[in-house]
């Protein structure tokens, strides 16, 4: 119970921050995450240490472990980023990325696209769909970069196009959904290139 309520507080958080800031250069490695307490506890911090993203229990994070696509990015086995992403239930020929979070003191290593790059491997016969806020421009540049190193597009697309359960919105979210079409002679290649 103490960890619910004071998450901020837990010696172990202050550790693996301190630890983060005195990583190597080494670019990030991404697995994926196991229904453990340690991965489970790695999402919380991460989850504790972005902007925008809501705090949940190491119990709700094995739950989502379980029933989800969840990829770990580390470097020096040590934890740096996450992606949550699923198979549309409504829409199951899309991989919808629900969550992506890199811990803000290592950013700028390449462990998002690495998160991504990773989704769409394990998915390979999904095309790939998502929610940005407009005014998120460094999440919309992500988004054509790994669309771009694909040899996709991206292409904004009408709300009502996706229920808010496929892109894991909440009530009153007005993110604006998007899709890569991975379809294409020229997206197999950039999927061909993301095996070797």
């Amino acid at each position: 119970m103490f960890e619910e309520m004071h998450p901020y507080r837990d010696p172990a958080f202050k550790a693996w921050q301190q630890r983060l800031g005195e990583l190597p250069p080494d670019a990030p490695h991404v697995r994926v995450a196991m229904p453990t307490v340690h991965d489970g506890q790695s999402m919380r911090w991460l989850q504790m240490t972005s902007e925008s993203m809501y705090i949940h229990s190491v119990s709700d994070n094995i739950s989502t472990i379980t029933k989800k696509i969840v990829l770990l990015a580390e470097i020096a086995n040590y934890p740096v980023g996450f992606c949550v992403a699923a198979v549309g239930r409504y829409a199951p020929e899309y991989l919808f990325i629900q969550r992506v979070a890199v811990d803000p003191l290592v950013r700028r290593r390449g462990a998002a696209v690495a998160l991504l790059r990773a989704a769409v491997r394990e998915k390979p016969d999904k095309h790939l769909a998502g929610a940005t806020l407009d005014d998120d421009a460094a999440t919309r540049a992500l988004n054509q970069k790994l669309a771009t190193s694909l040899g996709a597009t991206i292409e904004v697309v009408p709300r009502r196009r996706f229920t808010p359960t496929d892109l894991s919105l909440g009530p009153g979210e007005t993110h604006r959904p998007w899709v890569i079409d991975l379809s294409s002679t020229t997206v197999s290649e950039g999927r061909r290139m993301l095996e070797e």
